[in-house]
């Protein structure tokens, strides 16, 4: 235990130091705004509101008196904390030296690192699920306080999905622990107050969540929310076709590259050393795995498997934060790969020293230069501010509004997704603003539609950061519509 708690001290220490209470993007700002005032019907933040999140963000933000900062602060410690669940699951899994090694690299992957440092739920999230993950594992054991475990466990699940309700499929797990306890003991009444534990946990924040949004109001925001996730903007596989191409991001650039630190085109060769690290204690586990006992089979394919399939068909793959919650599991199978290659811990003990050292001085630049460099989203907000009147401007964006609006709320900035909704918004304006501005994110989309908008809409500045630490929003491009624009609409 002392040397879980020494690597978690580690942990949350560095991670304070990589603090960055910026909001990168929408979701971050719906965060801060939710802190200062909880409307889900104002995505403030949007469903499915992350209640348990948000209340904790709200104590700290007692004595903190900042909201950015205090959920900066939150993704730090409980970055930090969720190392210690996950050192105790591995010792249990496996022995003490291997839980050591498992957690100094969990602590350095790239995804744990960054989103550590960022203002997002999922590090708050990651630590509720691994406590449930080690308390329904200790509840499969046998033992005097099995069933305490699985009460516990079902508690803090309902702590989890108030954090971040897309971790549902770890009911699975639950549903799981409910039948080893009754084939194991054949006692109903401890799987009733395990049951009832769960919902009354769940009722708390939801209940809240339900009073607060105003009853009936509250289901139709989930409604139209949920619609919009899995048919519009939410990057599912209703969306997103392209089946094969979703499944190698998810695998290569998610998991591998981003949760574990694989390499990629353009990295240091150093880096081939743990890619292939990586993909021989894989390949190690995957011959270990039949030589675990059986309900350590059953409890790393109930992990493994119904989460993936949610992340596969019902997330945004271009976001790798999603996966975080399997990133331990997949560190978890490389170090049990390593031992059954390796005959003595001795020598894993130094190879994974090497592969360790490869990972900090890798990782860390990654998660200085979020630190010390705005996103670009921010910068672009700022550039509008200083180099444009609110008055006679008009600037059509996507994901970026969240942002621009947040530290400037007074510029007149529109949403469009295609060319008519574009040239509805220009005409419809009773004075012709003096700049029309453009992103990317909208440019791309439109000159694909109306290749002649290329010739009235020119660059103007640009601003980029690496893909993994801004998936989505690393490339931002900012255009300016020619005076002839109007004339190009009209006739």
């Amino acid at each position: 235990m002392i040397y879980g708690l020494i690597i978690t001290i580690i942990a949350v220490g560095l991670r304070l130091f990589f603090l960055s209470p910026y909001p990168h993007g929408w979701d971050a700002v719906d965060f801060i705004l939710g802190i200062d005032y909880y409307d889900l019907s104002l995505m403030q933040p949007h469903f499915p509101g992350y209640p348990i999140y948000i209340w904790l963000g709200k104590i700290i933000n007692q004595w903190v008196g900042d909201e950015a900062y205090t959920l900066a602060l939150l993704s730090a410690v409980f970055g930090g904390l969720s190392v210690l669940p996950f050192y105790m699951l591995v010792k249990k899994l496996t022995n003490q030296t291997i839980a050591l090694l498992a957690g100094v690299y969990l602590m350095f992957t790239p995804l744990h690192l960054i989103l550590s440092a960022k203002i997002m739920s999922d590090m708050p999230g990651t630590f509720f699920i691994l406590v449930f993950l080690y308390l329904t594992y200790l509840s499969w054991q046998d033992g005097e306080k099995k069933k305490k475990y699985l009460v516990s466990s079902a508690i803090v699940l309902g702590i989890a999905l108030g954090v971040r309700v897309s971790y549902f499929p770890y009911l699975i797990i639950f549903l799981i622990s409910l039948g080893l306890w009754y084939q194991d003991t054949k006692q109903v009444s401890t799987l009733l107050v395990a049951i009832i534990s769960f919902t009354a946990t769940n009722l708390v924040w939801l209940g809240w969540q339900i009073i607060r949004a105003g009853g009936l109001n509250f289901f139709q925001i989930a409604i139209n929310f949920t619609a919009g996730h899995f048919n519009d903007w939410g990057g599912t596989v209703v969306t997103d076709n392209t089946l094969v191409t979703r499944l190698i991001r998810l695998i290569y650039h998610n998991i591998l590259v981003a949760g574990l630190g694989f390499y990629q085109v353009g990295d240091s060769l150093v880096k081939v050393l743990l890619a292939s690290f990586i993909l021989l204690g894989l390949f190690g586990f995957i011959s270990a795995y039949k030589n675990l006992f059986s309900r350590d089979k059953l409890f790393i394919a109930s992990w493994f498997i119904p989460y993936s399939i949610w992340v596969f068909f019902g997330q945004n793959i271009a976001k790798p934060r999603h996966v975080i919650t399997l990133i331990p599991l997949f560190v978890i199978s490389i170090f049990i790969g390593w031992q059954s290659l390796l005959n003595k811990l001795k020598k894993l003990i130094y190879l994974s020293g090497i592969i360790i050292i490869i990972l900090i001085i890798t990782s860390l630049p990654l998660v200085t230069i979020y630190k010390s460099n705005l996103p670009p989203v921010i910068k672009l907000s700022h550039y509008l501010n200083n180099n444009f009147s609110t008055r006679k401007t008009i600037i059509y964006t996507f994901e970026e509004e969240r942002v621009i609006n947040y530290y400037y709320p007074n510029f007149i900035i529109k949403q469009v997704r295609n060319k008519k909704d574009f040239y509805h918004s220009l005409l419809s304006l009773v004075n012709q603003p003096e700049n029309i501005l453009m992103t990317n994110s909208v440019y791309n989309s439109l000159v694909k539609q109306d290749d002649k908008l290329q010739e009235l809409l020119v660059p103007i500045q640009k601003w980029g950061g690496k893909r993994l630490l801004y998936p989505v929003y690393n490339q931002i491009i900012l255009y300016q519509a020619k005076e002839r624009l109007y004339d190009y609409i009209r006739y």
